[in-house]
């Protein structure tokens, strides 16, 4: 089996498609262990059955009994042959995983490829910078040009000359200034913390209590977060993963718990994991079942036209809710 090799602590080692592709095939090796687990259970299950009725042959033979017994034999070698295909997709799942992990060559290219992106990006910037410089020059000229306009205007009107609309040629340097931005580079900067580090500005931590949680992809990261790992946001992204009530887009009328939590939170989880001797991804999975019950209580006392007795914005952090 292949070893991950980390191509740098700043870049991200694979990518979202790979990291996609990887979860799709892991979900269905999943699958795979638990209808397999569950065959050899049945066999379990026969093989006792066959006993008995072997036993029941040796003291009392009849029709009967001989009828269940090849009966039962025959699907334990049904369902052994059934094994040997899930096994058989097992290997092959575990096969494409395992084309899924970069070797030493593949990383070390896709590491050259990012540090070139990098670099582009460095250089770009530097030209967004130059992109200010001439914008300030350029507003600066056509500043000067409309009080050379302002100062020909008041000497024509002295020489009681009448001018038309726009008689001075002034409208279209006008409009060319009031277009004008500012500046350009300073979006250019936030995108560059946000793609090129991984750290948008203004960012906070949080951490994913979802079992899979996607977002952009980035050159740090590859966009795909799981339970427990620590992501950072702005008070924008944050702000729909943070909701007890978004909708569920696959099915009508239900609705989600938050994908993240606060750092607060995550140290109650993991304070709770430990006195109960469970693990903390468990422990996110129960403070999103008490935000379910939650909202669930929310939504049957405004249907009911009752009040909550406190608004959900100020309930504890965490609390499962389980005694």
């Amino acid at each position: 089996m292949k070893s991950r090799e980390k191509t740098s602590a700043k870049y991200s080692a694979r990518s979202k498609r790979t990291e996609q592709s990887e979860k799709v095939l892991r979900i269905h090796r999943e699958k795979i262990d638990r209808a397999l687990a569950e065959v050899r259970r049945q066999i379990a299950d026969l093989e006792e059955a066959t006993r008995k009725l072997s036993s029941e042959m040796a003291d009392s033979p009849n029709g009967r009994t001989q009828e269940n017994l090849q009966r039962g034999l025959a699907d334990i070698d049904t369902k052994r042959s059934l094994i040997k295909i899930y096994e058989q997709d097992g290997a092959d799942t575990e096969a494409q995983i395992q084309k899924l992990v970069p070797s030493p060559e593949q990383a070390r290219e896709r590491l050259e490829g990012q540090r070139r992106l990098e670099r582009l990006a460095g250089e770009r910037l530097e030209k967004d910078l130059q992109a200010d410089r001439l914008l300030e020059m350029l507003s600066g000229v056509l500043r000067k040009r409309l009080e050379l306009g302002a100062e020909m205007a008041n000497l024509a009107a002295s020489l009681d000359i009448r001018l038309e609309h726009d008689g001075l040629d002034d409208s279209r340097f006008k409009e060319l200034l009031y277009s004008l931005p500012d500046e350009v580079s300073g979006a250019s900067k936030r995108w560059l913390a946000s793609f090129i580090l991984g750290m948008p500005e203004g960012a906070k931590p949080y951490v994913v209590c979802d079992e899979y949680l996607e977002v952009r992809e980035t050159l740090a990261h590859h966009g795909i977060y799981r339970a427990g790992e620590p992501i950072h946001l702005t008070e924008e992204q944050a702000r729909e993963l943070l909701r007890r009530d978004r909708p569920d887009r696959d099915t009508r009328g239900d609705w989600l718990p938050p994908s993240i939590v606060t750092l607060e939170e995550y140290q109650a989880a993991q304070a709770e994991a430990k006195k109960n001797g469970i693990g903390v991804d468990v422990a996110l999975s129960l403070v999103q079942w008490r935000y379910e019950l939650e909202e669930k209580k929310r939504r049957a006392d405004l249907k009911n036209g009752g009040q909550m007795p406190v608004p959900i914005t100020q309930l504890a952090p965490y609390d499962t809710g389980r005694q």
